[in-house]
């Protein structure tokens, strides 16, 4: 299941999700059932394909569970159960919106390297599909109160983006001399269909690690 629930990337903004942990929930997403579950999370696997320490993996998925982001137990000494929490699907509903992760190669540097609340606000506007236009005094009143920062803290998170080529922005002054504010998504780290492993084959993939490592 490759989706995660707008209303939980929400929940990440909410909780002032760390960089090192927006990578870990990006990566082990891709991994989930339709109830947001992760049968085995092998700490090696992701201390590589993140470039975490051992005690950093730890640490992030502790932190998580605290902030009420996943829940987790051990299976062994090496591999963990995690699950996203309310990020079920398996009702069938998609009306709720949702990011497809796999859509994106979020492992790329120039995302991985963003701060937090850069990761944040580019995860938050990839439900505009067509982007976003409203008056700059509005957009900086709505997201400094929903993402409880400063105006300051929101203009680096844009100038990041924009640096990266991840988010394009531009202003103007319209007829009332009000200035307007664009924000459009780029297509950087878009993936192409065919590259992305189908959900059922990742899905029968973590199961078969799961054996090799306890069997």
């Amino acid at each position: 299941m490759y989706k995660i629930k707008n209303s939980y990337i929400d929940q990440m903004i909410k909780n002032r999700t760390t960089s090192k942990e927006i990578d870990f929930l990006l990566y082990i997403s891709m991994f989930q059932d339709e109830h947001g579950k992760v049968n085995s999370v092998y700490y090696k696997d992701v201390c590589e394909s993140l470039n975490f320490s051992i005690q950093t993996f730890y640490d992030v998925i502790s932190s998580l569970q605290k902030k009420g982001l996943v829940v987790f137990y051990k299976e062994n000494s090496a591999d963990v159960t995690v699950t996203l929490v309310n990020n079920d699907f398996s009702d069938g509903d998609f009306s709720c919106g949702y990011l497809k992760v796999a859509s994106k190669k979020f492992q790329d540097k120039r995302f991985m390297n963003l701060k937090g609340g850069s990761k944040l606000l580019y995860l938050y506007m990839q439900r505009f599909t067509s982007g976003r236009h409203m008056l700059v005094s509005e957009f900086y009143k709505r997201f400094c109160e929903f993402m409880g920062v400063t105006a300051k803290s929101i203009q680096r998170y844009l100038l990041e983006l924009k640096n990266a080529a991840l988010l394009f922005t531009s202003r103007k002054r319209n007829k009332a001399y009000h200035y307007e504010m664009n924000l459009r998504n780029s297509s950087v780290l878009d993936l192409f269909e065919p590259d992305i492993m189908a959900e059922s084959t990742a899905f029968t993939e973590n199961i078969c690690a799961l054996i090799q490592c306890n069997f």
